[in-house]
């Protein structure tokens, strides 16, 4: 079985499937339990890692910069795989789907740091978000504002 998939896709082609399948298998066995947001640094760690270690186990059979642009190419497809699952887990299956606020706070907590930006503060954030979209508003991946009125 492995002799033929070698045979059809070639060498390079099983080790593009193999960082396919391992980003999705990342994205199912640990990041559905965590968020990368706040794993921002052993994420660029690990990359350089496994980047660094695929060049040096291609540059025994290719020229360093073969070897590099090989290794970068598959660190791509597993990065391209791995996001693209978290995307459309957070969009469409995550347990928090259900309730209404902005569509990037779906996907990262990185959108606050834009309004941040943009407005000098967080402050009111909440009150708008809340007029915008009604008393429950997922405001993160994992978070959300609700707000009640008492009389």
């Amino acid at each position: 079985m492995v002799f033929l998939l070698v045979r059809m896709l070639g060498t390079f082609g099983v080790l593009a499937v193999a960082s396919a399948i391992a980003g999705y298998a990342t994205h199912r066995v640990f990041w559905v339990r965590h968020e990368f947001d706040e794993q921002v640094a052993r994420i660029i760690f690990g990359v350089n890692l496994t980047l660094f270690n695929l060049t040096y186990f291609f540059s025994r059979e290719y020229s360093l910069i073969y070897a590099f642009c090989l290794a970068a190419v598959l660190v791509a497809i597993y990065g391209f795989v791995l996001f693209g699952t978290i995307s459309i887990y957070r969009l469409y299956k995550h347990p928090l789907k259900h309730f209404r606020g902005p569509f990037w706070a779906r996907l990262s907590a990185w959108w606050k740091v834009k309004h941040i930006a943009k407005a000098g503060t967080h402050y009111g954030l909440a009150n708008q978000l809340h007029e915008q979209y009604g008393e429950t508003v997922r405001t993160g991946t994992l978070d959300s504002a609700v707000t009640m009125a008492f009389d």
